[in-house]
């Protein structure tokens, strides 16, 4: 079959077709996809020592040339206008340009990037596969090179890793060929054209071509050469490819290898030699089996060949323990000199469906995974190779297990990374003709598909056959995928059937849905409820994988824990991969010179649609910094769980989620909070095995005290280096709390003789020894805060119900179905301030608000006792007549005066945390200063927020400021913007942070809480029902207390604070009652 595909692709390379009278160009026509390619073959570097071979560094080689570096350049608007005879050796280039190599030429000055999601950026009618040749940018390359003298005589191949969208090469003036398909390699046999000395190449791109209707992924369109391009050179009689097969026998226990070696002769004469291989555990570096064979070919033929080698008790390769044995093909002439050595890493595990489930290794894995599309904000679609490792490196940190390489075969060093740290890889063809349609989501004419259209059965099979030729012996691709959204039809049917045929690895393809070419059901973006359905089903026998949820875009990934639970509980249920790795966004300069990250609009005409921010979905930047919700998905994504069995005596279960890793690989430590602070810790050697429970008892001596807040920890830390991460590094954690005994007083002491209450015309004034509060009587908000004479407050307390659209509130409609509750807290009015109570120990302010926009009431009690604390009760009452949408947030807020930057608090932190993204976020004590709690998102949005806290002090550099203690807890923000800086109807009113207008007041949300982030999708998924905020009647408190001098907060819990429950709503109380006057 593949014989058949790669004939066909010459045979009708060389028809002639036509629309009308008008011959089909190379790039305009399906049946086209390669003129004199080499055929697909997995990819290796032939090294001229072993000990050059075992380093694995290409540039090391003898027999390796890289051509990558700067070329010369030149780009026309298309092909009309490009210089006809430029690939001739006389040719004047002296005015060309000059590009480096690999590189995106819109990411160097020539031509723009283009992000759109899913519609073809060459046409608003397409009509495969016919390409518009007005606008068809053209990109001409040349450069010298010089053969190495001892590569005469030699079989030499010119290597182009990735070239968008098609290509023609030649070479010292001769045309060579033209290739097609932008993310596996294209290789021409140049030996026929070199000479010795230097040599010229060139090479003309076309950004598009018809190969274009099978890349409309989402993601920046960029063109050029993306990858490495470079000569090798083997000998005559060469090794044309190998197949590695590695699995398991006798229960997973012992290892099967064969090797499939096919050997050609490239000679016009017959050709001798030998071949040695062996297989060695570079741990020990005990040679685990060795062979040799003689081979002798005429010239032009070709001759396979086998080993194969049972090997007991063998090391297995998964994602937790990639272990991996060298494969050393050694190459002789007759005369027993080394003509050059190829090495692969060979890893031994098996990968099946059975039961409805994945099986790795005989273990139903679990899939923690993620979609990684390659993106580099400086170099566009070029990812340099300490990218790729630093990629892999956070992924390991992260607990990440499992990638998906969205949507196309990536750079080769990624899966030899991916082999060496450890990650299941789903390898997926570069397919996707989304703007055409896609199954599964708006109706489209299924009968003009290409995906059903047998004309296009060479241009899909072309795809499937190179990812598969090329990666077929990484041991971490447990799976290939047909494509992404791209329809479904016969040509998806005969690849499926083409994977199966040559290979033993489970096939996915999203597209199929549940019908017969997939092996796996992969849905993308399947809700919790119909996750559910599915597990409950009494016929599946296919694994569930989400090839794509959790979609991460901006302020995202609520809810995570929720899928996890439910995955956790039902075996059909396998996991998924996250869309997606990092933030799409590429490097750009304001006006003043200062770099900021842009993304689509900030780089297209006006007159070329772009798909705005849709490219953010990272959970990581795009300079590999962790974005918040990065710390969620390291916590569910953790291999620990603890939980407790008696608390009264300490007694844990601790549960090993590995599925091949013993716990004693790990250091174990745990640590007893007492409201924040650590009173007792210790370590422990845990042998558990993967998959087991265990229980524990904590050897700790400590007394709990009643009226404080106690917590467990556990950690769990890498004893030794990784490849990812040092010793020390913590791999996993766990919170778990105590029931908690509530101090019932909620007046911490009362001290008489030290309040007094003044009025004037317009302000209720509050005098105490720590501070002066007014009181407008007018709006009911605080209109001063002093103390030692330094004015706190630019504005009091108004209601506030609103927050700054995330991207999934715009994608839910969240600003126009809530748009009530935007202005209602600014637009809030007094009915009445009165005086409840006034004695020198105690003064009760009653303030009655109405809110007009809901016919509802926010009353606001303030109490101040002579001990210096101001207790603020805040009762919401809703309209009886009215129904009104849930609103964002509940709560107050005010905005500081300048200089209280200084932030402590004792709850969930360090990090962001939300209502439905908290599980990471343990309560402790926390500090930092006012601007790192803020979080550039690149598209300014809601951030920063806090939950779960029980005390929050905000202060200047000499200490004094304000603490907000939670009776019992709050949630809160603390910021130098407005939400006036922020977008509030449309997301491109505010496009960038630099766009935001800073002020130097902070503006300072004491909440009841506000509605969860979401993460489902960003176009219609709503936050979920029990992270929401509803409109109904809301009660919550807390206490204001004005602190001096450098006490910390660590200081005041130890000495002062007494944390106290929920307190029973007063129905007596005048702010309760809605109908009161």
């Amino acid at each position: 079959m593949i014989r058949f595909i790669l004939i066909s692709a010459v045979i009708l390379g060389s028809i002639t077709f036509s629309f009308g009278q008008e011959k089909l160009k190379d790039w305009e026509n399906q049946f086209v996809v390669g003129i004199n390619k080499i055929d697909p073959h997995a990819f290796y570097i032939p090294f001229d020592t072993e000990e050059k071979a075992l380093r694995d560094n290409p540039v090391t080689s003898d027999y390796y040339l890289s051509l990558n570096g700067k070329w010369a350049y030149n780009w026309a608007k298309n092909p009309s206008e490009n210089p006809k005879d430029f690939y001739k050796e006389d040719f004047d280039i002296s005015g060309w340009d000059e590009i480096e190599i690999p590189g995106n030429p819109e990411m160097q000055g020539f031509d723009f990037p283009i992000y759109v999601n899913h519609p073809f950026e060459f046409t608003s009618n397409p009509k495969p596969p016919q390409i518009p040749h007005d606008w068809n940018p053209v990109s001409s390359y040349k450069r010298n090179f010089i053969i190495p003298e001892d590569w005469i005589g030699k079989r030499v191949v010119i290597h182009f890793g990735a070239v968008k969208s098609a290509m023609y090469l030649w070479v010292n003036g001769k045309k060579i060929g033209y290739s097609q398909g932008s993310k596996t390699p294209s290789e021409w046999d140049i030996t026929e054209f070199i000479e010795s000395g230097e040599n010229q190449l060139a090479v003309e791109v076309y950004r598009f071509s018809d190969g274009s209707y099978l890349e409309g992924q989402d993601f920046w369109r960029l063109s050029g050469i993306k990858r490495d391009v470079f000569l090798y050179a083997t000998p005559q009689l060469y090794l044309e490819d190998f197949k590695i097969q590695a699995g398991l026998s006798n229960a997973y226990k012992d290892g099967e290898f064969d090797l499939k070696m096919t050997f050609k002769n490239n000679d016009k004469q017959r050709l001798d030699g030998k071949v040695e291989f062996s297989l060695t555990d570079p741990a020990s570096n005990i040679e685990i089996g060795q062979s040799s064979l003689n081979i002798s070919l005429n010239a032009g033929s070709e001759n396979m060949e086998n080993w194969n080698l049972h090997i007991p008790d063998v090391n297995k390769w998964s994602a937790e323990k990639p272990f991996l044995y060298n494969l050393l093909i050694k190459h002789f002439d007759n005369s027993g000199n080394l003509l050059q050595v190829i090495k692969e890493e060979v890893g031994f595990r098996s990968v099946e469906i059975n039961n409805s489930q994945l099986l790795v290794n005989g273990e139903p894995v679990l899939v923690k995974g993620v979609n990684r599309h390659e993106h580099h904000p400086e170099y566009g679609h070029y990812i340099p190779k300490e990218s790729m490792e630093e990629d892999i490196k956070l992924m390991k940190q992260l607990n990440i297990n499992a990638v998906r390489t969205a949507h196309y075969p990536n750079d080769p060093y990624w899966y030899k990374l991916c082999n060496r740290y450890g990650l299941y890889v789903v390898n997926e063809a570069n397919i996707e003709s989304h703007g055409l349609g896609a199954a599964k989501q708006a109706q489209y004419s299924h009968d003009n598909h290409i995906s059903d259209d047998p004309s296009w059965e060479l241009a899909h099979m072309d795809r499937i056959e190179r990812v598969y030729q090329r990666d077929k012996n990484y041991p971490s691709v447990i799976i290939w995928s047909l494509g992404n959204e791209a329809g479904d039809g016969v040509n998806f049917q005969k690849a499926y059937a083409y994977l199966k045929e040559v290979d033993n690895r489970p096939v996915q393809f999203e597209q199929a849905n549940l019908k017969s070419h997939t092996d796996i059901f992969a849905p993308m973006y399947y809700s919790i409820e119909l996750m559910k359905n599915y597990a409950l089903q009494p016929n599946t026998y296919r694994p569930l994988i989400q090839c794509e949820y959790a979609h991460a875009m901006g302020n995202s990934l609520g809810n995570f824990q929720d899928y996890w639970d439910l995955i956790e509980e039902y075996d059909v249920l396998q996991g998924g991969f996250v869309w997606d790795w990092v933030d799409q966004a590429i490097y750009k300069k304001d006006n003043q010179g200062n770099t900021f990250f842009g993304y689509g609009g900030d780089f297209e005409p006006d007159s070329v649609r772009n798909d705005n921010n849709f490219c953010l979905n990272g959970i990581v930047t795009a300079d590999r910094k962790l974005n918040p919700h990065a710390f969620e998905l390291k916590k569910v994504y953790q291999n620990l769980a603890v939980e407790w069995l008696d608390q009264d005596n300490l007694t844990v279960e601790i549960y090993n989620k590995y599925f091949f890793k013993n716990l004693n690989e790990f250091s174990l430590s745990w640590e007893i909070q007492e409201n924040g602070i650590v009173i007792e810790s210790g370590n422990l050697n845990v042998d558990l095995d993967p998959r087991e429970k265990k229980e524990l008892k904590i050897p700790a001596d400590f007394v709990k005290i009643a009226g404080k807040e106690y917590f467990l920890n556990f950690y769990i830390k890498q004893k030794d280096n990784q490849l990812w991460s040092e010793a020390g590094y913590e791999q996993a954690s766990v919170q778990l709390d105590f029931p908690m005994d509530y101090h019932a007083d909620r007046d911490f002491g009362i001290v008489e003789g030290v309040l007094e209450l003044n009025e004037t015309s317009s302000n209720i004034e509050v005098i105490s020894t720590n501070f002066e509060m007014s009181i407008s009587k007018q709006s009911g908000e605080i209109v001063s805060l002093k103390a030692d004479g330094k004015e706190f407050i630019h504005s009091g307390f108004k209601p506030d119900f609103w927050r700054n659209p995330t991207d999934n509130d715009f994608g839910n409609g969240l600003q126009n179905r809530a748009a009530l509750w935007r202005d209602a807290g600014q637009e809030k009015i007094c009915d009445k301030v009165e005086i409840a109570e006034n004695s020198n120990v105690r003064i009760v302010i009653n303030v009655f608000n109405s809110i007009p926009k809901a016919k509802s009431k926010f009353n606001i009690k303030y109490t101040f006792t002579s001990d210096g604390h101001i207790q603020v009760d805040n009762a919401y009452l809703v309209a009886p007549h009215v129904k009104v949408p849930d609103m964002p947030r509940m709560g107050l807020q005010m905005v500081l005066q300048p200089g209280f930057t200084q932030v402590e608090w004792y709850g969930r932190g360090p990090h962001e945390n939300y209502a439905d993204r908290k599980s990471s976020a343990f309560v402790g004590l926390n500090e930092t200063a006012v601007d790192s709690l803020f979080h550039n998102y690149v598209r300014p949005q809601e951030n920063g927020y806090r939950t779960d806290t029980r005390l929050l002090k905000l202060s200047d550099q000499e200490g004094l400021g304000i603490m907000i203690i939670g009776l019992p807890e709050f949630s809160w923000n603390a910021q130098h913007y407005s939400s006036n800086s922020f977008s509030q109807k449309n997301k491109k009113e505010v496009r960038h942070i630099h766009e935001v207008e800073k002020s130097e007041n902070i503006y300072l949300n004491i909440d009841l809480m506000q509605m969860g982030v979401g993460g489902d999708n960003s176009w219609r998924a709503q936050t979920h029902t029990e992270y929401l905020v509803r409109s109904q009647d809301q009660y919550y408190s807390f206490k204001i207390k004005v602190v001096k001098g450098e006490q910390r907060l660590e200081e005041f819990i130890k000495n002062e604070y007494k944390p106290v429950g929920y307190k029973p709503i007063d129905y007596r109380d005048p702010i309760t009652n809605y109908y009161a006057r």
